[in-house]
């Protein structure tokens, strides 16, 4: 494929990007350290501030699977006393 212009190099870009969902769903800076903040409540059976955590996270990048997963993970452990 030969581009001819700076507006097919443009175009090229842009359709590549939206053929390529993976590309545009980045992680935010905030969002790792909450849901790694998440696991290491859920490792000290602090489920209630774990799945706050996990919310965060998922709130920061509603796509964020593992978020999810450990979300639920949380929600079903049964309740500490």
């Amino acid at each position: 494929m030969r581009l001819q212009s700076a507006y097919d190099l443009f175009l090229f870009i842009a359709l590549f990007i939206v053929s390529h969902p993976s590309i545009v769903t980045l992680r935010s800076p905030q969002q790792k350290p909450f849901f790694e903040i998440g696991v290491e409540n859920a490792r000290n059976v602090e489920y209630s501030e774990a799945i706050d955590a996990f919310k965060h996270a998922i709130k920061l990048n509603p796509d964020y699977a593992e978020a999810y997963f450990n979300l639920g993970h949380s929600i079903l452990q049964p309740a500490q006393i």
